[in-house]
Parts: C-alpha cells; sequence; structure tokens
C-alpha cells in the first residue's frame, strides 16, 4: 500500500484537496449555499434590512464585506455586458461614471471567469472559489515534487500552502485576489522544468502561468509573482557558464507582459488618473497598514488576537490583510528547515524571502522608510499584504522539514517542540501575571495596561490558545514517545496539518442562502422605474442609506462608489464638498456624499449645487428623519416601510447647453466658483486650461478667471432681499436651458448620442465624471471631450440643430491590443522551430 501511494503521490494529492476544499465548502455541497456574504448583506445594508429583520438572530461578520460591496455587482454588470456583445471599458452606475475594464481587478479577460458565461452565476462563483485551494495545492506539489524528489514531502507542503490562511482567506472578499496568487509555485515550476531540465514545456508552463496572474486583476499580488519569479530565475541560474537559457526565460516573462498589454496599459492609465495613484502612500499606511512585531505570535497561535467571523478580533489592519499563519504544526515543521544548516540552496532563498516579507509587511524602520519614499506604484500597495509571500516560503519550508523528518532525522523538531511547549507555558504565566496585576495592583499604582479592561483580551487570546497548545502537547509526547517509529509520526503531521487547517478554514469561509442574492425590494424597483427613463441619480440619507456600490447590481445611476480606482477630479470635487475648503483631502478609494449633504441640510447653497451638478432627481430618507426635505420642492413619491423617497423638482437633466464659459488654471478658485450660491443664476460651464480647449479663450462669451469676485457681488446684492429663494438660481437654469433642449437620443454605458435644438453657439455640458479617452463627434465632426465643471465632461457646439455621440474606447486598450496581437503572431510563428531546435541540440 506504501508503495502504491508512493509511486501515485499527484493522486493522493489531488484526493487530499478535494476531500478537504468538500469539507469546506460542504454547506455548498450539501445545502446549496453560496460563498458570498449575502446574508450579512440582507441583515446589515439598507433597504433589505427592515425586511430580514428577525430572520437572523446574528448575521456572522465576513472576513471582508468587498464582495457584496464591490465585486459581486461587478461581475454581473461585466458578464450582462459581455453576454450583449459590449465589452464593458466604462460604467455608468458608480461615482457618476468609473472605468471598468481599465480597473483591472475587474478581470474581464480572464479565462477561468469565462464560467460566467456558462454557468448561473453563484454556481460559477462558487465553483471558483473552490478551485483557488486545488489550483494552489496542485501548483505548489508540481514545483516540490521537482525540487525536493520526495513525494510525501511534496504533498505535503502543496497541502500546508492550499489551505494556508492566506489562500483561504482569499476565496472570499475577492475571487480576484486569490486567483492572481495562485499562479506564483505554478511559475516557479516552469522555470525549475526549464532551467535545471531544459525542456520547453518550463517555457510553456512560465507564461501560461504569468498571463494568468495577470489577468485575474490583483494588481499588487501579480507584482509579487513576477517579482519572487524573476528573483527565483536568478537565483537558479547563478553559477551557471551558458546565458541563452536565462535570456529564453526572460523574453518568456517579456512576452507575458506583452501578450497582456490590453489588460496593464488601461490600468496604468487608470492609475495614473486615479486618487490612489496621485496620493501614493499615506500616512495611514504607517499606522494601519503595517503589522506590530507582537503579530508573529500568529504563527503559533493562529488567531491569537481573535476572529473576524466571531467579531473578537482585536489586531491591526484588516483581519483578511496581515494574514500569515500557515498552522501550528506546519509552521514548526517549517523551522526544522529554516535554522538548518544546509548546503542546499533552496531553502536558503525561501528564508530570505520569508525575512524579506516580515521587514517589508511588519512595523521597523525599513518597511516605514519604503511608505516614506513613495516609490511609484509600490506606494500604491497595501505593505502588510507582502505577508502572503511569507506563508508561501513557510509552506515551501514545511515540505522540506517534512523532508528531513521522513529521513528520520527528528532531533531539531524534538528542539522545536520543546521551545514552543516552553513559550505556552511563558504566554500563560504572563498573561496570569498581567492579570493579577491589572485586577489587583493597577488600581494601587493607578497605571492600567488596558484601556477597556484585561478580561476580554485573556478570554479571547487564551481560548484561541487551547487547541494550538494541545497540538504541540501531543507532537510534544509522540517525540518522547515513538523513539524510531517515524511513520506514526508522519501520520500525524498529516492528520494535524489536515484537520486544523479544515477547522481554521470553516472560520474564515461564509455561506449564505441563494435566496438572500441581492432581493428584489420596492425601494429599488421604484428607482429602476423613474432612473431608467432619463438617467438620473439618487441619493439616500441617514437610517435609508444604501452602501456604495449596492446600486450597480440594479443598473441604478449613484453619485457615491468604493474601488480601487476611479477618476481623481470626481476625488477632488468630493473632497472639496466634503471638506468645504480644500480638494487635498479625498478617498483613495471611496466617494460619498450622504453625511455631509444631511450634516448641511436642505437648503443649503453648496447642497443645492450637489444636486444639480450631479443630476440627482430622488433622495430617500426615513419616514421619521428629523429633517424632512421642504415642500414643493422636494415631492414624495413613494413610501415603503420606513423609507420614503423624495423627488426633487428643479433636477437638472443628464445633458444641458450653456453659452458662457470661464477658464481658470488654479483648482481651488474652479471649486469654489462651482459650489458658489450664484454659480448657476448664468449659467456657464467652468473650464480648465490644463486641457485642449479646441476654441480662442477671448470670446465674448468667456473669460479668464482670476476671482470669483463676480459671484461675491451679486451674492452681496441678494442679502438685501428678505427671504431670498435659495432654489430662485437652479429655476432660472432650468429656464435657460429649456431655451436650447438637448434630449438623450441613448444612452448605454460605453456611448451617449444626444440631439440639440440650438439657438446660439456655446457648450454642452453630460453630467457624468470625465476621464481621458472620451472622445465625441458633433454631426460626425471629431470635437474635444473638456473636462467640465471641474470632474465632468462638455463639448463645444455651433448654433443649429446638432447630433453629438460620445464614445468611449480608449487609446491605451487599443494600443495595448496591438502590442498583444504583434506577440501573439511572433509567438505562433516561433511554436513551429522549437521542435526543430529540440532535434538540432540532439544531432549536436
Amino acid at each position: 500500500m506504501i508503495a502504491f501511494l508512493k509511486k501515485h503521490t499527484f493522486l493522493v494529492l489531488v484526493g487530499l484537496l478535494v476531500i478537504a476544499t468538500g469539507l469546506l465548502f460542504r454547506e455548498a455541497i450539501i445545502w446549496g449555499k453560496v460563498p458570498v456574504a449575502l446574508d450579512y448583506g440582507v441583515s446589515t445594508f439598507q433597504p433589505w434590512k427592515l425586511d430580514f429583520e428577525g430572520t437572523f438572530t446574528k448575521a456572522p461578520k465576513p472576513i471582508g464585506h468587498d464582495d457584496i460591496r464591490i465585486f459581486y455587482p461587478q461581475r454581473k454588470f461585466i458578464t450582462e455586458s459581455v453576454k450583449n456583445g459590449a465589452l464593458p471599458f466604462w460604467n455608468p452606475y458608480e461615482f457618476a461614471g468609473n472605468v471598468s475594464i481599465a480597473n483591472s481587478q475587474t478581470a474581464t479577460f480572464y479565462p477561468p471567469f469565462a464560467l460566467f458565461l456558462i454557468f448561473p452565476r453563484l454556481l460559477a462563483w462558487t465553483l471558483l472559489s473552490a478551485s483557488i485551494p486545488i489550483l494552489a495545492g496542485i501548483g505548489c506539489f508540481l514545483f516540490l515534487r521537482k525540487v525536493l524528489n520526495d513525494g510525501f514531502a511534496a504533498v505535503f507542503g502543496g497541502l500546508v500552502f492550499a489551505f494556508s490562511s492566506a489562500v483561504i482567506t482569499r476565496t472570499q472578499d475577492g475571487l480576484v485576489a486569490g486567483h492572481t496568487v495562485i499562479w506564483l509555485p505554478w511559475a516557479l515550476y516552469g522555470i525549475e522544468v526549464w532551467l535545471k531540465e531544459g525542456k520547453w514545456r518550463g517555457i510553456g508552463v512560465v507564461g501560461s502561468a504569468l498571463v494568468l496572474s495577470m489577468l485575474a486583476g490583483w494588481f499588487q499580488f501579480t507584482f509579487y509573482v513576477y517579482t519572487v519569479a524573476v528573483l527565483y530565475a536568478l537565483f537558479r541560474w547563478r553559477g551557471e557558464k551558458k546565458s541563452q537559457p536565462l535570456m529564453v526565460l526572460f523574453g518568456t516573462i517579456l512576452g507575458s507582459l506583452l501578450l497582456t498589454a490590453f489588460h496593464w496599459l488601461p490600468a496604468l492609465e487608470a492609475l495614473r488618473y486615479s486618487p490612489r495613484g496621485a496620493l501614493g502612500a499615506p500616512a495611514e499606511f504607517t499606522s494601519k497598514h503595517l503589522m506590530p512585531i507582537a503579530h508573529l505570535l500568529t504563527l503559533l497561535i493562529p488567531e491569537f488576537f481573535g476572529h473576524i467571523g466571531n467579531s473578537t478580533y482585536y489586531g491591526a489592519s484588516e483581519f483578511k490583510e496581515g494574514v500569515i499563519t500557515i498552522g501550528t504544526i506546519p509552521f514548526l515543521v517549517s523551522l526544522v528547515a529554516l535554522f538548518r544548516k544546509s548546503k542546499e540552496d533552496l531553502p536558503k532563498f525561501f528564508s530570505l524571502l520569508f525575512a524579506a516579507s516580515l521587514l517589508l509587511g511588519l512595523k521597523n524602520p525599513m518597511s516605514k522608510l519604503v511608505i516614506f519614499l513613495n516609490i511609484p506604484l509600490v506606494s500604491t500597495f497595501l505593505p502588510n499584504r507582502v505577508l502572503i509571500l511569507g506563508s508561501f516560503a513557510l509552506a515551501i519550508l514545511a515540505s522540506f522539514g517534512f523532508k528531513e523528518i521522513s529521513q528520520g532525522k527528528r532531533e531539531k523538531l524534538a528542539k522545536v517542540a520543546k521551545v514552543a511547549l516552553g513559550a505556552f507555558m511563558l504566554l500563560y504565566v504572563a498573561t496570569a501575571t498581567l492579570y493579577i496585576y491589572e485586577k489587583v495592583l493597577a488600581q494601587i499604582v493607578g497605571f492600567s495596561l488596558f484601556e477597556k479592561g484585561i478580561e476580554r483580551y485573556v478570554r479571547i487570546s487564551i481560548k484561541e490558545s487551547l487547541i494550538p497548545a494541545v497540538l504541540v502537547v501531543i507532537l510534544f509526547a509522540l517525540l518522547r514517545g515513538l523513539k524510531k517509529k517515524t511513520s506514526a509520526l508522519l501520520v500525524f503531521l498529516f492528520a494535524a496539518t489536515i484537520i486544523g487547517q479544515v477547522i481554521s478554514g470553516s472560520r474564515y469561509l461564509y455561506f449564505s442562502d441563494q435566496k438572500h442574492e441581492f432581493p428584489t425590494n420596492p425601494v429599488f424597483t421604484f428607482l429602476e422605474e423613474k432612473t431608467g427613463k432619463d438617467y438620473s441619480r439618487f441619493l439616500s440619507l441617514s437610517y435609508s442609506r444604501i452602501p456604495s456600490n449596492i446600486p450597480l447590481y440594479y443598473n441604478l445611476y449613484f453619485p457615491e462608489g468604493v474601488d480601487a480606482m476611479y477618476p481623481m477630479w470626481y476625488g477632488e470635487f468630493t473632497g472639496f464638498y466634503n471638506s468645504g475648503a480644500s480638494a487635498q483631502y479625498f478617498s483613495r478609494i471611496e466617494a460619498s456624499f450622504s453625511e455631509e449633504f444631511e450634516r448641511r441640510g436642505w437648503v443649503d447653497p453648496k447642497n443645492i449645487n450637489l444636486l444639480s451638478h450631479l443630476g440627482i432627481r430622488y433622495i430617500a430618507v426615513p419616514k421619521d428623519h428629523h429633517t424632512l426635505p421642504p415642500e414643493p420642492v422636494f415631492k414624495k413619491v413613494f413610501s415603503y416601510k420606513w423609507h420614503t423617497i423624495y423627488e426633487y423638482k428643479y433636477a437638472f437633466p443628464k445633458a444641458y447647453f450653456v453659452p458662457r464659459f470661464s477658464v481658470t488654471e488654479k483648482k481651488i478658485l474652479g471649486l469654489l466658483r462651482i459650489f458658489h450660491p450664484e454659480f448657476f443664476d448664468q449659467p456657464e460651464v467652468l473650464l480648465s486650461t490644463n486641457q485642449e480647449l479646441g476654441f480662442p479663450i477671448g470670446s465674448s462669451q468667456g473669460k479668464v478667471l482670476v476671482s470669483n469676485l463676480d459671484l461675491r457681488e451679486k451674492s452681496l446684492r441678494k442679502n438685501d432681499i428678505v427671504s431670498p429663494d435659495p432654489f430662485a438660481n437652479v429655476k432660472h437654469a432650468l429656464e435657460e436651458f429649456s431655451k436650447n433642449p438637448v434630449e438623450v437620443v441613448s444612452y448605454t454605458s460605453n456611448r451617449v448620442e444626444l440631439s440639440a435644438k440650438l439657438m446660439e453657439a456655446g457648450f454642452i455640458i453630460v453630467n457624468d465624471a470625465y476621464f481621458p479617452g472620451w472622445e465625441a463627434t458633433v454631426d460626425g465632426v471629431n470635437q474635444p471631450v473638456l473636462r467640465a465643471n471641474h470632474a465632468f465632461r462638455a463639448i463645444a457646439v455651433d448654433k443649429g440643430e446638432q447630433r453629438i455621440v460620445f464614445s468611449y474606447y480608449p487609446k491605451s486598450f487599443r494600443i495595448g491590443t496591438r502590442i498583444a496581437a504583434v506577440a501573439a503572431t511572433l509567438l505562433l510563428l516561433c511554436i513551429p522551430l522549437v521542435p526543430m531546435v529540440i532535434r538540432w541540440k540532439k544531432r549536436k
């Protein structure tokens, strides 16, 4: 039996992977549940929360809620767009419009995501989620079997990596993150096959793994995959006399970049013009996204600082971001290889990789320096995510340690177990000492180490340490009791690893009922019916507030949003509105107006301008809101339970005409102007000099701004009027718009067609977000798209009947497609040459 298993270790691995994954996904297999935080969404987010009140005693908190808040609505939008025969270059439903394909984490071209086109969306999501540990484990096994020449050690390492916390947490809260990182061991396997055996199959595996990692979309992890692959290739090649194999390998790496240029070129453009790219590394990275040295305790006790699943986590950063643990027993086994003196090269490489991940992911002078340097591209990465490389390195080292133990060399493991046992004893003594101090001496001394009391921390940490402590005790007893019975020890290592990983993984994974997939709600039904006709937006306030991106699922136009990238000018617009005086303070990932709108009140001039700029027609508020909107300006048009929706009488249309313009190069001056109470008294468009205008500035209908004195003078004159109407200017603006009507002929994600009958020349403004790459034609003649009112789009037009078409087909994508096409052609031409080269080498 043992001989059969040794001969068929790949089948052993696959069998164990399928069994363990089946156990982790048992709720999906048995009860048809899905690994998406749908239960959490309907029990927490409005407007569902009232509908499902009483359904959940307490919906468990998922590791993260980005699946339901970002990725799942995005996947629906992309899948439906592709099924309708259109590539979704632009998403009109979030942030007043945002890039879609250029937002790399949408992973539009990732081949496995074609399952969404074949199967029902929830089934495809479940299959792709379950495939992450399986693909990770197989890739790691193939690599380890090649370098270790020990099947069982390779199986052990494959299982450790496949079900490590770093991998399992990424099966949720973003399929793309998990599907990006799992191709790392595959790339290393290909490098090993090529450099050490000279087989072209290795080149194919390397190229495929890197292409798949790139297209999977989580660029930070792709950067790590490429970096480790290059470093590993250099490490394995050093000392060799022939440079040709390395050149071929680097040519393959370069080729993978060329083949995916259509993916990363638009992504780099989006990064350049996004808050993330503009802000670089924010100061909060040092305080919130570097893990403290104490985080290393989680290597021995994985949930020492609690667990997000039962709301006990009290560690630094988000739970998922700093995960490094591979399990207690695998960690102890990895220490055997980490601290051994050996002539083997590979343990040294992965020991250095582990050390580097700690150096960059934990709080120390070096990691702070990297953040301070604000290195382009790297500065946009959350620093503690690099710890996932530490997990991978430990999994590889664990397989080396397992191989040594399987050869009967158990002395180092015995020492490690003894030290671990001592560490647990020290932990319990230290905890008891702290507890006594806090309960007895702290009141006498007048100084406490725990502001919220020590009981909570003791209860969590001691509880989470019990199972790891028991495993260490059993390991220590086995090492002392089984003098030469190595097989029994190996069985325990396998069993403890698999059982421990399944138990731990079960705490991470979150399963929901399929019926909770964004259920129909009268609020959404009403808004779909109304906004689908005029493409207007809505806002939601207070206890009726709907989280960002949830409306995307229902194809509702929403001015708020949360995503990795969005137009930086819209971020500045949002930041200025919320701060009141500066455009420097805005979120790198989120735009929100609701809280500030509610704080300012319904008749605040800045709020009135906001409604106008964004084309907001409907506002949802609780029926018992402390200040209901004033009628008849806001008319109550819908009510459901505690949610009421008001229609704003003076909402601006999707597109409108203005005859005048002003130009400024000063950002703050322009923002002050567009939010000034008198901005709409004589409707104009504010343009920036930092763009190609396509017409002379010195026009009778335009002016170069030096100040906003003209608006201030108007405001002072109106202050003499008793109780001036705060809505007078927008009413007047709508009257002016009606003289030169603009109609929306068609409105799709990548294309907007307008028709206009104009009595004079001027500008047509579309209240959608501006972004480079938008093009326009007026009666078939190209015309530059202008950045209007700081964050929106406009175009210059002559008088008469006009047909205007805005379209988004970014140049970066076109260039990337051409590069990829040339690279693919060269690849196809080169493939037939490979057999010829092989035959020539054999003859030589």
